[in-house]
């Protein structure tokens, strides 16, 4: 039996060494194969970050992400060459070393870069920024924070928009607005002087011709002088528009039912119209002027082109939570549907001058004013019967960088 034994050991001895070497082997294949798999994510990385990079160099808008620390990680040619850096490598690169003037046109810099890390969208409309050639360059800038796969904030992304040709163009426009305020102004004074003197001179003619004059000529004294009556009017309404949103005073609380009160008792509008608010009016924060312009203009509009000797005119109010909806509502003609837009252009009237007096600029100045105060203004009309316009002022004023004393 001894020899039984033996046979079994050997057995038992041979069984443990293949084992060993078998998960010795097997432990050699896992390596090897965790090796391929890390290989593998390796090569994924690394083409993943390729695409990145390819993705942000090719992109048409100036665009860069940063680390935590702001190095660059990735960027595109366009913000290379927005950026006065030209065509150099900058990845790993600090966006401070690279534009040391940075921190001192922005002093809120760091603060900024914070916000962002800290998960916050920064959104900046006109920032100052030195090149790293040495210009100057104001731009819209962006900030927002990207992720990395555990859902940390492990950097940011910046978008930058050049608005220095823009801003040239919003300063030419203010410029010529200037120069078109002082033209009206110097019209509107320097012309109505000859004018007033050709109306008295031809007040004096017909006075001394008076015995002598034949119907005839005073039907044409009449049109002289209404002709030179409508052309000042139409001096003062330029000047109007040329300083509608431009002339601002302090805002204040108004009531609409007493401002349209006192409008309706300061204008000789007569009798035989009734004006009325309907429902509740609101108060608000407002410069008084326009908005008393504005009511004054839509009011006479609905009178002056009444058809009728006598009629009403409604003003309701529609409240929101940032702004109130206003509509003045006559029982005039109507105004058809394809008219709704050309009232409120320049010099547009849907009457002959001879049948309705006015300069064509009423509706013009309404619009300008309401849109001054980021409003709209629409009609409603079939046409046939009864006119409703519709315009929005806020409740508070819309704040306005340059303000001009009036």
């Amino acid at each position: 039996m001894d020899y039984v034994w033996a046979i079994v050991a050997a057995l038992l001895c041979v069984f443990s060494i293949t084992t060993a070497l078998l998960l010795r082997a097997l432990k050699k294949a896992e390596a090897r194969a965790l090796l391929r798999e890390n290989d593998s994510r390796s090569n994924t990385a690394a083409e993943q970050e390729a695409l990145l990079q390819v993705f942000f160099k090719d992109a048409p808008v100036s665009l860069a992400m940063f680390d935590r620390d702001v190095n660059y990680v990735a960027y595109s040619t366009k913000w290379l060459h927005d950026s006065g850096l030209g065509d150099i490598d900058i990845t790993g690169r600090n966006h401070y070393e690279l534009f040391p003037d940075y921190l001192r046109d922005n002093p809120d810099a760091r603060n900024t870069v914070q916000r962002i890390l800290n998960g916050e969208t920064v959104i900046n409309d006109k920032l100052r920024v030195t090149r790293a050639d040495g210009g100057c360059d104001y731009i819209r800038y962006e900030g927002r924070p990207w992720r990395n796969l555990k859902g940390e904030v492990a950097g940011i992304i910046s978008f930058r928009e050049s608005i220095a040709s823009r801003l040239k163009t919003e300063d030419e426009l203010r410029r010529y607005a200037r120069e078109v305020e002082q033209f009206a102004y110097i019209a509107s004074h320097d012309l109505k002087a000859p004018l007033r003197g050709i109306d008295n001179l031809a007040k004096w003619i017909a006075e001394d011709m008076a015995g002598v004059m034949t119907p005839e000529v005073k039907e044409n004294f009449a049109m002289l002088h209404s002709r030179v009556t409508r052309l000042e009017t139409l001096l003062d309404d330029i000047l109007r528009y040329s300083r509608a949103g431009h002339v601002v005073e302090e805002a204040r609380s108004i009531d609409t039912f007493e401002l349209i009160s006192t409008i309706t008792k300061l204008n000789p509008w007569g009798e035989n119209f009734e004006i009325k608010c309907e429902g509740m009016m609101p108060v608000l924060t407002s410069p008084r002027t326009p908005l008393e312009q504005i009511f004054t203009n839509l009011i006479t509009n609905a009178i002056k082109h009444h058809d009728r000797k006598n009629g009403k005119v409604t003003i309701k109010a529609n409240q929101f939570r940032d702004h109130v909806e206003f509509i003045v509502q006559d029982d005039g003609p109507g105004i058809p549907p394809e008219f709704h837009e050309r009232v409120f252009g320049l010099f547009q009237t849907l009457k002959p001058r001879d049948k309705v007096e006015g300069s064509g600029l009423g509706m013009a100045i309404i619009k300008k004013l309401i849109e001054w105060q980021d409003g709209r203004v629409w009609v409603e009309s079939d046409g046939k019967r009864g006119t409703c316009i519709h315009f929005e002022w806020p409740r508070t004023p819309v704040e306005r960088k340059e303000k001009h004393a009036g």
